[in-house]
């Protein structure tokens, strides 16, 4: 099941990660949240410390913190409230070792804790600081690393860059790999092996051709590239890396294949004839096993009986981890034992807070807290939460449709006052939201998502007008809400012809999209996401006589300016995209104002799952 936060809860979060995987020293630990679309902060007591001010916040890093101010550009506060770096940045990210990410246009920069410039940085697109090095993107779109001078350490001729493990990272040029060390220096070269893949503990599992033939030779090496292990030509996945020196790895066979844990020196532990599904977490597994999962340690020693269903992929945190038997969810050590009984619905760990959160199912889904003992902290009352749990000590939440901050005693620490609409103020390009489909007797032709906005008849009662085109109105505000949270408009497509017309659709959503005037004329604010499955991909009609209807949102900005709809309808049909023709029908314009990164900053997205194919 999926958890939907309201769109305004979505907002405050994206600004709150932008320091979330920092924390600051305990007397700069402060919290973001908003009052009547502003946002301000509050200490771990709730107590408010700047006044809800600033269009849009994250939270502090380093003593700083990035915030849209009233002219539509991100500047920086301290921790007092005081502006310390002026507002003049389309976006700005959080310091990391005293460096930060900003914007102006899409052009990113690099500025130190005082705003200057320390170096020049041309290029495309910049990654904050981790122990000295960042990669960087050239305008050839490839991938290198620069140093904190500034200094080229890989040249941007890299397909792709790993992380560091262990002190050294994985390149890619092209359809060869190599490991380079932290200046840079290439500790395996290229054309050595053609898949290098970390396996911890300064080992890595590599592939190296077999000249002549289509053959390669699987090994485990360590950093040098002295063979530690040969696999012959039988394949081997890692599944898990060296941990304490073992590993978990499926051995591919021409039967069957075999799940083991691989020593360091060698020597494998057979576990099961099929790779099935396993997770490790520590010196812990659990392997599925007909349906259930069994408990083991890393010797191979069965723990548990078959008996879980299921168990919060967080994995043990201090020791606990929620898991499913057939009686419910309980939580259980690493022997197995369950020491919170298996009653709840669901259990899952709040961060590393040893507070969990239980859900319950009273028409509505709701969610409470229970303390390690299992003492029930809050009832079920929140309607959605923030899924990384309690972030220095507090849990953002909603409770009766307000805003909420709780502590690890389950105890409301801030609420939100103020519920009544607003107008959407971000910064950036929003995904598609105008979904349709034409009948509700139309099946899907192959598994494209479908919406469930089909189209209706017109009526005289819609007042709509009768020339003989497709037509766009866009409504005064006020008629819909967006999302249930913002202040939205009504956006109608009518066709009042006596013909059908054609949309090209990705999961139901059509090409349409809100437009800004600026001085370079009509700019997107929206975009439609790509998706990488084909089968995402289709048509939906709209036939004489009926039209859709969506609800958009009020947009709130700094630079006031005009807005329209446009929507984009195939104009000529083809047997392929590349005969077919599309033309685009605009809406009424109407006043409105938006802030300068909703012109290029595209809102990001992360694929729910493996079977979700957006990427943007």
């Amino acid at each position: 099941m999926r958890y939907y936060f309201p769109a305004i809860m979505l907002l405050l979060l994206i600004h709150c990660m932008q320091g979330c995987q920092h924390t600051p020293a305990p007397e700069t630990i402060l919290f973001p949240f908003l009052e009547k679309n502003k946002t301000g902060y509050i200490n771990i007591s709730g107590q408010i410390i700047i006044p809800a001010q600033y269009d849009a916040g994250g939270y502090f890093s380093e003593g700083l913190a990035a915030v849209r101010m009233h002219n539509g550009y991100y500047g920086y506060i301290n921790t007092r409230g005081d502006t310390v770096i002026a507002p003049q940045y389309d976006y700005a990210g959080a310091f990391y070792e005293g460096i930060a990410v900003v914007h102006k246009g899409n052009q990113p920069l690099y500025i130190n804790a005082s705003g200057k410039i320390p170096f020049p940085a041309l290029f495309s697109a910049l990654s904050p600081f981790t122990d000295g090095l960042a990669q960087v993107k050239g305008f050839n779109e490839l991938t290198g690393l620069i140093d904190k001078q500034g200094k080229l350490v890989v040249d941007t001729v890299m397909s792709a860059i790993g992380i560091f493990e262990d002190g050294y990272a994985v390149i890619q040029q092209r359809d060869s790999t190599a490991l380079i060390d932290r200046t840079g220096r290439r500790i395996i070269p290229f054309n050595r092996y053609d898949a290098i893949t970390y396996a911890g503990e300064h080992c890595y599992y590599v592939s190296q051709p077999v000249p002549g033939t289509e053959n390669s030779i699987f090994m485990l090496t360590d950093t040098s590239g002295q063979v530690l292990k040969s696999f012959g030509n039988r394949g081997i996945r890692i599944d898990f890396p060296f941990q304490q020196g073992r590993a978990l790895m499926t051995k591919y066979t021409e039967n069957d294949d075999s799940l083991c844990i691989l020593m360091r020196n060698g020597r494998e532990i057979f576990l099961s004839n099929t790779s099935g599904t396993v997770e490790r977490y520590g010196n812990r597994i659990f392997l599925r096993e007909n349906n259930y999962y069994v408990l083991l340690d890393m010797t191979g020693r069965q723990l548990t009986p078959a008996h879980f269903q299921d168990f919060d992929r967080g994995g043990f945190i201090n020791g606990k981890i929620p898991a499913e038997t057939a009686d419910g969810w309980g939580v259980a050590d690493t022997s197995g034992r369950l020491v919170i009984p298996a009653r709840y619905e669901k259990l899952l760990h709040s961060g590393d807070s040893g507070v969990y959160i239980f859900f319950k199912n009273d028409a509505v889904q709701h969610f409470g807290l229970l303390s390690s003992q299992g003492k029930e902290l809050l009832p079920a009352v929140m309607s959605t939460f923030n899924r990384s749990g309690f972030v220095n000590g507090l849990l953002y939440c909603m409770i009766n449709n307000r805003q909420t901050y709780l502590n690890t005693q389950g105890l409301v620490v801030w609420q939100q006052k103020d519920t009544s609409l607003q107008p959407l103020n971000v910064d950036y390009m929003q995904r598609n939201y105008f979904s349709g489909w034409g009948y509700p007797s139309a099946s899907s032709v192959n598994g494209e998502g479908r919406s469930e906005n089909y189209s209706r008849k017109i009526t005289p009662a819609q007042g709509f007008p009768g020339a003989q085109v497709l037509q766009v109105i866009a409504a005064p505000p006020g008629k819909d809400t967006f999302n249930e949270t913002y202040t939205g408009r009504a956006v109608y497509v009518v066709n009042t012809t006596p013909r059908s017309f054609v949309f090209n659709a990705s999961d139901s959503k059509l090409y349409i999209k809100t437009q800004a005037l600026t001085t370079k004329g009509w700019e997107d604010i929206e975009y439609q996401p790509r998706s990488f499955c084909g089968n995402s991909y289709h048509q939906v009609p709209l036939d004489a006589g009926r039209y859709w209807q969506f609800a958009a949102p009020v947009y709130q900005g700094a630079v006031k300016t005009r807005l329209r709809i446009a929507v984009t309808y195939i104009s000529v049909p083809g047997t392929d995209t590349a005969e077919e023709k599309e033309a685009t029908v605009y809406s009424n314009e109407f006043e409105g104002s938006i802030n300068p990164g909703q012109l290029w900053r595209k809102e990001g997205y992360s694929p729910e799952n493996i079977m979700d194919p957006y990427y943007e």
